[in-house]
Order: structure tokens, then C-alpha cells, then sequence
């Protein structure tokens, strides 16, 4: 799990690298484990998976209203549940 992912970058945890794991928006490479993260938002009420990297982006805009999204994975990373908490329009105000 990172914030952002992980892409094809020579020093991926670097702070200060765009393309690492805290700013990155490129596409994500196939790390033959299941990825995790968020930073760029989905605009829609559902995590989205991307089966090239193996990469689950549950960042669902709860700035635009679409509400905050976890998933539940089991220990071999098969989606247990996906939780959707609604966004309470007061807190973007």
C-alpha cells in the first residue's frame, strides 16, 4: 500500500521524485503483488482495478462527495469487502 503507487522510476520512495510513491499519477508497474493506493481521484463511488499493474486505486473523491473507500483484502490480497463511507458535505466546505 502507498499513497500514490508505484511506477517505472529508478528511486520510487524518494520524497522529492514527482513519479515516486507519494506524487505519482503515471501509470503503475506490475509489481507481481497487489497495490494499494490512492492520490488520484476516481470521481466515482468505487475503487477501480487495473489488471495490467494488479493495482486497486480507492481513492474515490471524497473531496467531490463521493465519499472515503477502504477495501478489506484477505492474506493471499483477494477483496474481502469494499467500505464506502459517505462524504458529509460540511466537511468540504
Amino acid at each position: 500500500m502507498t499513497h500514490a503507487g508505484v511506477s517505472d522510476t529508478q528511486y520510487p520512495y524518494q520524497e522529492d521524485n514527482w513519479d515516486g510513491v507519494l506524487w505519482n499519477r503515471n501509470e503503475l508497474v506490475n509489481l507481481d503483488k497487489l497495490q494499494i493506493h490512492g492520490h488520484t481521484p476516481l470521481h466515482q463511488s468505487l475503487p477501480q482495478y487495473t489488471e495490467q499493474s494488479n493495482s486497486y486505486n480507492i481513492d474515490t473523491g471524497a473531496y467531490y462527495g463521493y465519499g472515503l473507500t477502504g477495501i478489506k483484502i484477505d492474506d493471499i490480497a483477494n477483496v474481502l469487502e469494499v467500505i464506502t463511507v459517505p462524504t458529509d458535505m460540511k466537511d468540504i466546505k
